[in-house]
């Protein structure tokens, strides 16, 4: 991955994260201030929007030094992002997505109204940001599908009519890790003002060492740049251009043996491998591939590969936005392309050994368009209307290498015995090849009108009618490696039961399907800054194709589509003096065909629609300014996950073994975990964040200081529910200290994050090929980190 850090700095403080005003404006105005947001593609206050919903300011960002997504995760209720080699996995409310590259994002993130539903895209989002919006729940009418659990709306700072510009520069020193951004803003003519901004960010030194070679893994560099035009074309016609490009580099990903099961353990025993104990340690045997046939002299036999984990992104977008003034209300038209390429290679055995590699390669190219029309919002009813079109054309192929003739050596040297003494002596290094093509076509219409029947009571309801289409066609073969060509079965259907694991087949398949996604809500204003609101919505997820399908069987390379529908209660109210802001809601989500992905126990993953379940709890946000100079913010979630009907999921190595199934798939289908009433991976039950931020003036300068403490409950970080990988509850500390001009023009802090060095992780699974060990994708440790911003 990139020679870059992940998540160094961005421990400013949380309560920063959540409010809305700059250094200079917490230290000299006493009030909470007003948030505006577009939740309902319209600006209003966020107090007045009956939909639960969390704002982050680009002020607030740069404030904190925050650089990516996953930086927001502990100070959002029932929010995460949990990045891995590939791209972001997006939670709310314990609902996400699995990472096969023919499935879009549970969670929609939308930037300047774009839509980018894959986890790649989302690593390109977090550019100089004006603000982002964490909409929490369904918002299927106004956002469109794949919506399901929630959206993220992030607005891109737009250019100045004054000369403008910012650079910040970050150094992390246990990483060695190097951020810089900025911008430059200002007029071109007298309707035309224009805006670049930048990143570069360089990861030296992770978090987790290859005990074999010595290198510490990720090391990341990442760099985008965004170039803005703002025309005014008319006094009633503006346009916005936008047009951004970044790029994306990882060596080394950060894996870890959690537990070494009885195999394994053998292995070690007999061949004394490096960093192979179980403990996270910040030392790895993974992706070393060492070679012990090579270290006990057996001849032709390659020690090692270095850096076998890797992967490269590249990202473009251009987007086209004109707002009309048409007097009684705003007629927005959007047109966009976007585009990606995305590369892996990887360690696959998840051990010291070279026995499996996996690679994969996407290609990625989106066409959208939208068209609303948002009539005057004063008038005692007032109404949206608009409709969306939107192409996508998808290409993944991967790759799966085994290494027979070692495995099999190595097997049989384990054992004392002599070569060929197991059935993989018969088959040369074999790949397993699958490749998915994908089109896919969607459009929508949607409507939403309030009307209010008394002065403080507002009525709204939504409507949104969608046909989404697509076609794909996908190869499942094995080849040889070295010829490229086919390798044909020397008995039928052994690939299908050795590790390799696919029964080579070339089919193609449609899907489609229209669904209603209605909302409506009603609000009552019962004082100035108090409202209470209930809301029903419906969200909807795309339907599609298993890109790492196995099975011969067409049947099993599509799923259906899944729905949500949530009910909401809430309430919000800051008071009169606007130093004191609290809110508060319930929520009740239930889905539908639940899609889910099941590992197999060897080399591959089923998908299915398997389930129906149930998330509901509380969260809440309150924040508090007792003194000016002094803000107090909390945020928090109760969440209790329940699968409903979940009666296939994908088994435990422990099930797979005591039922004598063949693999993971068999075991499945024949129930043996049963998981209804039960809970889902990444869906701890208590999460929550409480910080502070002091900023005092002395002098000509202002003194900073804020901190903030993170709690997380314990939660499963495997689908199967696999107890032996369960991330225990834990709590992280962050603090900063800092000066800064009155002016707000420069300021400069020291910056920490994880302040006691927990090591905790998002994601687990099985190892393959060695029953009973697990690895795990360890979080990032503590960061301490010199920030430092300027500004005219």
């Amino acid at each position: 991955m990139l020679r870059i850090s992940k998540t160094f700095l961005t421990c400013t403080s949380a309560i920063a994260l959540a409010t809305s005003a700059s250094a200079q404006d917490v230290g000299s105005d006493p009030t909470l201030g007003e948030i505006v947001v577009t939740a309902q593609k319209r600006s209003e206050n966020v107090q007045n929007v009956p939909i639960s919903i969390s704002v982050v300011t680009g002020e607030a960002l740069v404030e904190t030094g925050a650089v990516r997504f996953e930086d927001l995760g502990s100070t959002i209720p029932n929010f995460s992002v949990s990045a891995n080699a590939s791209s972001d996995t997006i939670s709310i409310r314990g609902i996400n997505s699995d990472g096969q590259p023919g499935s879009e994002q549970s969670v929609g993130v939308y930037v300047d109204g774009v839509y980018r539903g894959r986890g790649v895209q989302s690593r390109f989002a977090f550019l100089d940001i004006d603000r982002i919006e964490v909409l929490r729940g369904p918002q299927g009418t106004l956002f469109g599908k794949n919506t399901i659990a929630g959206a993220v709306s992030i607005t891109s700072a737009k250019p100045t009519n004054e000369l403008s510009g910012s650079l910040q520069g970050i150094y992390e020193f246990n990483h060695d890790e190097t951020d810089l951004r900025g911008h430059i803003s200002g007029p071109v003519t007298d309707r035309l003002s224009a805006r670049v901004a930048f990143l570069y960010n360089r990861l030296g030194k992770g978090w987790v060492t290859n005990a074999l070679t010595d290198t510490p893994m990720p090391r990341k560099r990442d760099w985008a740049v965004r170039g803005t035009l703002a025309w005014q074309a008319t006094d009633t016609i503006d346009v916005t251009m936008r047009y951004e490009h970044g790029d994306l580099q990882t060596r080394g990903a950060p894996f870890e043996l959690f537990r070494i099961g009885p195999s394994l353990a053998a292995v070690q025993t007999r061949f004394k491998f490096f960093g192979l104990n179980g403990n996270l340690d910040g030392v790895t045997s993974i992706s070393n591939s060492l070679n012990p046939l090579a270290v006990i002299g057996v001849p032709d036999q390659p020690t090692m590969a270095v850096d076998v984990a890797q992967s490269d992104a590249k990202s473009d977008e251009a987007s086209l936005q004109a707002d009309f003034d048409l007097g009684a209300g705003v007629l927005t038209a959007i047109a966009a392309f976007s585009k990606y390429e995305f590369a892996r290679d990887q360690d696959a055995d998840y051990n010291p050994l070279p026995a499996a590699r996996y690679t994969d390669d996407e290609g990625f190219k989106q066409y959208s368009g939208e068209v609303r029309y948002a009539s005057d919002a004063t008038k005692p009813f007032y109404y949206l209307l608009g409709a969306f079109v939107q192409r996508e054309e998808l290409t993944a192929v991967s790759d799966a290498r085994l290494n027979f003739p070692f495995l099999d050596g190595f097997t049989c040297l384990s054992r004392g015995l002599a070569r060929g003494c197991s059935p993989l002596g018969g088959f040369p290094v074999l790949s397993r090849y699958l490749a998915l093509e994908q089109v896919s076509k969607s459009w929508a219409v949607f409507a939403q009108a309030t009307f209010k029947p008394a002065e403080d009571v507002f009525l709204t309801a939504g409507l949104r009618y969608g046909e989404n289409r697509k076609r794909a066609s996908h190869v499942g073969q094995v080849i040889n490696p070295n010829t490229g060509t086919n390798v044909p079965e020397p008995v039928p259907g052994i690939f299908a039961v050795l590790p390799i694991e696919v029964s080579p087949h070339a089919y193609s398949a449609k899907i489609s399907d229209g669904r209603f996604l209605p909302q409506v809500s009603v609000r009552w204003q019962a004082a100035e800054a108090v409202n209470l609101y209930a809301s029903y919505a419906r969200g909807l997820k795309d339907g599609g194709f298993n890109a790492v399908v196995t099975s011969a069987n067409v049947a099993d390379f599509s799923y259906r589509p899944e729905t949500s529908d949530d009910f909401e209660v809430g309430f919000k109210a800051q008071s009169n003096d606007r130093r004191f802001t609290l809110n508060v809601n319930y929520f009740n989500v239930k889905f539908r065909n639940l899609q889910t992905t099941q590992f197999t126990g060897s080399t591959s993953f089923v998908v299915a629609n398997a389930a129906s379940a149930r998330s509901q709890g509380v969260e809440f946000e309150t924040r508090w300014r007792p003194l000016t100079g002094l803000t107090l913010t909390a945020t928090g979630a109760y969440t209790d996950f329940k699968f409903l009907d979940y009666r296939n999921a994908g088994c435990t190595v422990a099930q797979i073994s005591a039922g004598g199934f063949a693999n993971g798939a068999l075991c499945a289908k024949a129930g043996a975990n049963d998981l209804s009433g039960r809970t889902n991976q990444d869906a701890p039950k208590f999460t929550f964040t409480g910080g502070f931020q002091f900023i005092q003036p002395v002098g000509a300068l202002q003194f900073k200081l804020s901190g903030e403490a993170e709690y997380s409950s314990s939660y499963f970080a495997a689908g199967d529910l696999d107890p032996a990988i369960i991330q225990d509850a834990y709590t992280k500390l962050n603090a900063s200290i800092g000066l800064a001009s009155q002016r707000g023009s420069w300021d400069i802090s020291l910056v920490g994050r994880n302040l006691t060095n927990a090591r905790t992780f998002a994601y687990g699974n099985d190892t393959p090929l060695f029953a009973g060990s697990f690895q795990v994708l360890v979080d990032r440790t503590r960061t301490i980190a010199l920030r430092t911003s300027f500004k005219f």
